[in-house]
C-alpha cells in the first residue's frame, strides 16, 4: 500500500514526520549516492520534494528553474555539506539514498523504517536543512549565497547574531542593518530591526519586531529588485521617486487604495524608457501585494 508524503516548499512549508504519509517500499540497501547492493533487501520509507515554481510561488529566475535546483541537490559534495552543516555522520548519511524522481520537478529520497532514536534525530536535521535550501532557492536565492551561509561563521555583532538565528542558510556577512528604530504604535512592538540582504539582481528586506522585554515576536520578508540599492543609479531612482510622487498627487489619486500598483506601473514603463528593466515588489513577491 502506498501512502505520498509531499514537502511542500512554498511560503510556511514545514516538515513535520508526525502530520506527513510516506511512501513504503523494499529497495536495496545503499549509499547515499543511490547506489545499492543486490544483497539485502530492507523496507524503506520514501519521501519527495517538489521544486516547481507553481508550488512554491517564488519569481522566475534563469538560475532556479527546477532542473537546476534538482542538479544541485543531487549532487554528492553538495549532500556532504549540507550533512556537514546539520551534524550528522558519514554512517548516518549513508542510511539514506536520494534519486531524481519520475517527474522533472521531484527529488526522492528514502531512509530504513526501523533507526534508533539518535538516527532519527539526525535524518530529521538533514531533512530540514535540505529543504529549507530548496525553498530558499525557490524563493529567489543564489547558488553562492546560500553555499556561503552553510559555511558561514558569525560573529559578536548581536544584530547579526539575531538574523542567523532567524536565516540559518544565508550568510549573515552579505546582511546590512538598515534600520533599528523604536515604535510606538504597532500593538505590542516595541523595537523593530530591519536588514537588507542583495543577492544577484534580487534584494531582500527582513523586518524583526520586538517586544519591551527584547523578546522577538516576528519576523517578516520581502524582495525588491536590487537595482534600487545600486550606487550607480541611487540618484536616477530618488529624482524618479520624487517626480512620481508629484504626478501621483497631481492625478489626484495619491494615498487611495490601490494606488500604489498605479505607482509601480509609472515608475516601470518610466524606467524602461531610460533602458532600466526593473521589477515591482508585485512581482516579485506573489500573493503578498494582489
Amino acid at each position: 500500500m502506498k501512502q505520498i508524503r509531499k514537502l511542500q516548499t512554498g511560503r510556511g512549508a514545514i516538515l513535520c514526520s508526525s502530520l506527513c504519509a510516506v511512501i513504503i517500499f523494499l529497495s536495496s540497501t545503499g549509499d547515499s549516492r543511490g547506489q545499492s547492493s543486490p544483497a539485502q533487501k530492507t523496507n524503506r520509507t520514501g519521501t519527495y520534494i517538489n521544486v516547481s515554481s507553481e508550488v512554491s510561488g517564488g519569481p522566475k529566475l534563469p538560475h532556479n528553474g527546477p532542473d537546476a535546483i534538482r542538479k544541485e541537490v543531487l549532487d554528492t559534495n553538495f549532500i556532504a555539506l549540507i550533512a556537514k552543516s546539520a551534524g550528522i555522520t558519514q554512517e548516518q548519511l549513508a542510511m539514506l539514498e536520494l534519486t531524481p524522481g519520475p517527474a522533472k520537478t521531484e527529488i526522492w529520497y528514502a531512509l530504513p523504517t526501523s533507526v534508533t532514536s539518535a538516527e532519527s534525530s539526525a535524518i530529521e536535521r538533514f531533512s530540514e536543512r535540505l529543504q529549507h535550501y530548496v525553498r530558499e532557492r525557490m524563493n529567489g536565492h543564489t547558488k553562492e549565497c546560500l553555499l556561503a551561509g552553510l559555511t558561514n561563521k558569525v560573529g559578536s555583532d548581536i544584530n547579526l547574531q539575531w538574523f542567523a538565528a532567524n536565516y540559518p542558510l544565508l550568510p549573515s556577512s552579505w546582511a546590512r542593518i538598515t534600520r533599528d528604530e523604536a515604535v510606538t504604535d504597532s500593538g505590542n512592538t516595541a523595537r523593530r530591526k530591519t536588514f537588507e540582504l542583495v543577492d544577484g539582481d534580487i534584494a531582500w528586506s527582513y523586518t524583526f519586531d520586538f517586544n519591551s522585554r527584547g523578546m522577538l515576536l516576528e519576523t517578516s520578508q520581502v524582495k525588491f529588485d536590487a537595482k534600487e540599492v545600486d550606487p550607480k543609479l541611487k540618484e536616477t531612482f530618488a529624482t524618479l521617486d520624487k517626480e512620481l510622487a508629484d504626478e501621483m498627487k497631481q492625478l489626484g489619486i495619491s494615498g487611495q487604495l490601490g494606488a500604489v500598483n498605479s505607482y509601480w506601473r509609472l515608475k516601470k514603463e518610466k524606467l524602461k524608457a531610460k533602458g532600466i528593466e526593473w521589477r515591482s515588489p508585485a512581482e516579485l513577491n506573489s500573493g503578498i501585494f494582489d
